[in-house]
């Protein structure tokens, strides 16, 4: 077994411990919040499997899927009360929109959709209170990540969302498309990175971006001690040493 493998579990014991501290209210933020964390949880676990097998390539994939799912989870704690409305509105105006045309394709009556009156109401609330937009905020990942960073003040951080997005999830993206431009973009990241005062793909381990992640992100949110990532921090400390 691979050393590193037991942050792995440092991690998902962290985010359970969170995930079972928050109280069901019934209200849509707790109810998306914990959706998000449960989907977060179970990917890192995809992502530990993929690891032990050395599919390093795959397990990037999901990492990207951690990193937007982080930073809209710090959008939508930005201003609660509206964003979770408004993230959960924009669901049924995109299930809305899909519904639609899989049954002008099926030659399906739309009123025979479940709770087709429900999602159509939220489709053109949405659209009443947004207007068309190609995502649930108006921005893109990128944009709400500096916003995130901005409202926490984390712009001096080693690994701020902004950083995340521009080092981890634009390289990830590149290099999980066939695309002939992702020998080049390994060149460029490697000048890029140095922002970071470490070359992030020297590092092999995606525990480590992972684990990086949830401990300079996640735990903004959390707004807990960070002894949990004590051992992390020590052997993150021995990685960089010997980049």
């Amino acid at each position: 077994m691979k050393e590193y493998i037991i942050f792995y579990d440092e991690i998902i014991k962290y985010l359970e411990k969170n995930y079972n501290k928050i109280e069901n209210d019934g209200s849509t933020r707790i109810n998306t919040l914990k959706s998000l964390l449960k989907k977060y949880i179970r990917t890192i676990k995809t992502i530990k499997i993929l690891d032990i097998n050395n599919y390093y390539k795959e397990g990037d994939i999901l990492v990207r899927t951690l990193v937007e799912m982080v930073i809209n989870i710090g959008y939508l704690e930005l201003d609660a009360n509206e964003n979770y409305e408004r993230y959960n509105l924009f669901a049924d105006y995109e299930l809305y929109d899909y519904i639609e045309l899989n049954c002008s394709i099926t030659n399906q009556d739309i009123n025979d959709v479940k709770n087709i009156d429900i999602i159509k109401n939220n489709h053109n609330l949405y659209l009443k209170k947004y207007g068309k937009k190609s995502n649930w905020s108006g921005l893109n990942i990128k944009d709400q990540a500096i916003k995130v960073d901005k409202e926490l003040k984390n712009i001096n951080k080693i690994m701020s969302f902004e950083k995340m997005y521009n080092i981890i999830y634009k390289y990830i993206c590149f290099n999980s498309h066939n695309s002939g431009v992702v020998s080049k973009y390994y060149e460029y990241l490697n000048l890029d990175a140095s922002e970071l005062e470490f070359n992030l793909y020297n590092i092999n381990n995606i525990v480590i971006i992972t684990a990086i992640l949830t401990r300079y992100c996640l735990n903004d949110i959390f707004k807990e001690s960070t002894d949990v990532f004590e051992k992390f921090d020590s052997y993150l400390g021995k990685m960089l040493n010997n980049k």
